[in-house]
């Protein structure tokens, strides 16, 4: 699980007092320096590589994860149904993502 370094969302989960956020920051993001990506052509063109190729996902604003891949024509990737929260975030990951359902469910 990844996003970007200088994303809001990264700012909230690493500053969370604790709970769901505070428990992907700690286990799942921060555990690994790759899961942060540079705001950066490079650094997006990576984390959707890693989604396409990896049992991974990816945080960002659903408008910038469809726009990476309408633009990049990642016709395999896919993004959740439900929102990240009440922000405009998003999982993207690999279309046959296994874990698919437990992220829609409300």
């Amino acid at each position: 699980m990844g996003m970007s370094t200088s994303d809001r969302i990264n700012s909230i989960l690493q500053n969370s007092p604790g709970g769901l956020y505070k428990d992907l920051w700690e286990n799942k993001i921060s555990q690994d320096a790759g899961n942060l990506f540079q705001p950066s052509n490079e650094g997006w063109n990576s984390a959707m590589e890693k989604v396409r190729s990896e049992d991974y996902v990816f945080i960002n604003m659903v408008s910038f994860i469809e726009l990476m891949i309408s633009q990049q024509q990642y016709c395999d990737i896919t993004i959740s149904d439900d929102r990240f929260s009440s922000m405009p975030y998003a999982f993207a990951a690999y279309k046959g993502f296994p874990y698919k359902t437990v992220f829609n469910r409300k």
